[in-house]
């Protein structure tokens, strides 16, 4: 009895030695956790530590930039309407513009906004179809712009009355049913021209106003409530303090100067210092159908302007080869916390090419213009006499250097 006794006991010591030892490894694992779980590797990792003050400040600055590209007039003669129709096809039955500006349509496109000066009414069918003095051009051209990228349509031109009060109420209604663009420079009545036409693009907010110095001696009729937004100093300074602090730069399109003239005159400059004191950051200059400079103006508030008196034309079929010399000027808008400046500035000269009889009409990057095609712009109507070279240096005679492309800068040092 003794026996089993003691094999009862020895039998129980055993399991207990047993159940001790898992008992202590299992105590040991979970403290080899707890010990794993306070090394160096598990705290926290010092960048969770407040942000240092230049930390907070450079991301305060953060920087955002946006593209803005601008042509200058573009006007549609009877010939324009000729080359279209003949240029119809089965995606454009009626009227083909798209081939005057298939050569320079990526870098329209590319543009975060696009801007061009349209210097005729579309105001409809019904109207008939008109050039030179009266112009009304088809809508077709409207739609294949905005096909093209342009994004701002400006129509404060001294053409806007050539179809009368009314003509000028349906161009507004065709743009401002064109809900994907924005159009300035014309507006339905009153209440529209008061209320801040602001446009985004990356995180930049542009308050853009538009003016032209007249209307062809056409009046606007006392029974329409369409606002014709003509210049007036008093007037541009008030409507700049309305939208100044509602965006973050201020842009103004302004038809003015003198045609044909590659200077601007003491009213022009004049009305480019006021603009500027008053805080506006870019003023696309257009009218006078040929380059005018681009210059940096600067107040004494410390505000820095650029200044384009004049893109010159777009596409016109004119009488003089400084008439289808024009520019595409492209910058940048960068903001960094409440600071907006104006950088990379570039005026792109391009030729609006139009063979004989003043047939197939075509823009070209002056860089890609020929001596051969030179030779045959406006032959055979208007017997145009000019050369690659004699157009370069309409371009370098008027645009500093410092904002030209450096093909034409280079070739001056040479």
């Amino acid at each position: 009895m003794k026996r089993y006794l003691s094999l009862i006991l020895a039998v129980i010591f055993i399991i207990s030695l047993t159940s001790c030892e898992k008992i202590g490894k299992n105590d040991l694992d979970g403290a080899a956790d707890y010990v794993d779980l306070t090394t160096d590797a598990a705290k926290e990792p010092e960048d969770t530590e407040p942000p240092l003050e230049d930390d907070v400040i450079s991301n305060e600055l953060s920087e955002q930039r946006t593209t803005f590209l601008a042509v200058g007039d573009n006007i549609m003669y009877h010939c324009n309407f000729t080359d279209a129709r003949n240029r119809a096809n089965e995606e454009y039955p009626d009227y083909n513009f798209m081939p005057i500006y298939e050569e320079l349509a990526d870098e329209i496109s590319a543009a975060d906004i696009a801007y061009i000066n349209q210097e005729t009414v579309m105001a409809g069918e019904e109207y008939g179809y008109k050039d030179y003095p009266c112009f009304n051009t088809p809508r077709n051209l409207g739609d294949q712009l905005i096909e093209l990228g342009f994004d701002v349509f400006n129509i404060a031109t001294n053409h806007m009355l050539d179809m009368g009060s009314s003509g000028l109420e349906d161009t507004i209604e065709y743009w401002n049913s064109k809900k994907e663009v924005t159009m300035i420079g014309g507006y339905e009545n009153e209440e529209a021209y008061l209320e801040p036409c602001i446009i985004e693009s990356d995180g930049i907010s542009m308050a853009l106003l538009s003016y032209t110095y007249g209307t062809n001696g056409i009046s606007p009729s006392a029974y329409s409530e369409a606002v014709v937004p003509y210049i007036d100093e008093d007037t541009i300074r008030e409507d700049i303090r309305r939208v100044r602090d509602l965006a973050d730069s201020v842009i103004v399109s302004i038809h003015w100067g003198v045609e044909n003239v590659y200077s601007p005159n003491t009213e022009q400059q004049s009305l480019a210092q006021m603009m500027c004191d008053e805080g506006v950051d870019v003023i696309i200059g257009t009218h006078p159908h040929v380059i005018q400079p681009v210059e940096w103006i600067s107040s004494d508030n410390g505000n820095k302007t650029l200044c384009i008196y004049s893109l010159g034309n777009f596409v016109a079929t004119m009488t003089q080869p400084g008439n289808m010399v024009g520019g595409m000027a492209s910058f940048e808008l960068v903001k960094k916390g409440d600071d907006i400046t104006v950088e990379n500035v570039i005026f792109e000269p391009v030729i609006h090419h139009f063979g004989p009889s003043y047939y197939n009409s075509r823009l070209y990057y002056l860089s890609d213009y020929t001596d051969e095609l030179a030779s045959q712009l406006g032959r055979d109507c208007y017997g145009i006499r000019t050369s690659y070279d004699a157009l370069c240096k309409i371009v370098t005679d008027t645009i500093d250097d410092e904002f030209l492309p450096d093909y034409l800068t280079k070739s001056e040092e040479q």
